[in-house]
């Protein structure tokens, strides 16, 4: 599933005139912050910690999708 999603997400990003950036090397990073501390997927336990790197990997996925696009497009 998450290969599908993050296939549909990045298409979807891609047609909306998103591209790739250096930036989005930092993405993961990001996400698992957000989702852990901001978010307290901590106070969760195991659930809310799976869920935040999960929430992470998917993010990186939908950012190299989105990068497979931007560079087969030029």
């Amino acid at each position: 599933k998450c290969d599908h999603y993050t296939t549909l997400a990045a298409d979807d990003l891609y047609k909306k005139g998103r591209r790739f950036s250096f930036l989005d090397h930092l993405r993961p990073g990001w996400e698992l912050f957000n989702r852990i501390v901001l978010h307290g997927a901590w106070l969760d336990g195991r659930a809310g910690l799976t869920y935040a790197v999960l929430s992470s990997r998917a993010a990186w996925i939908r950012s190299m999708k989105l990068r497979a696009l931007d560079l087969n497009q030029h």
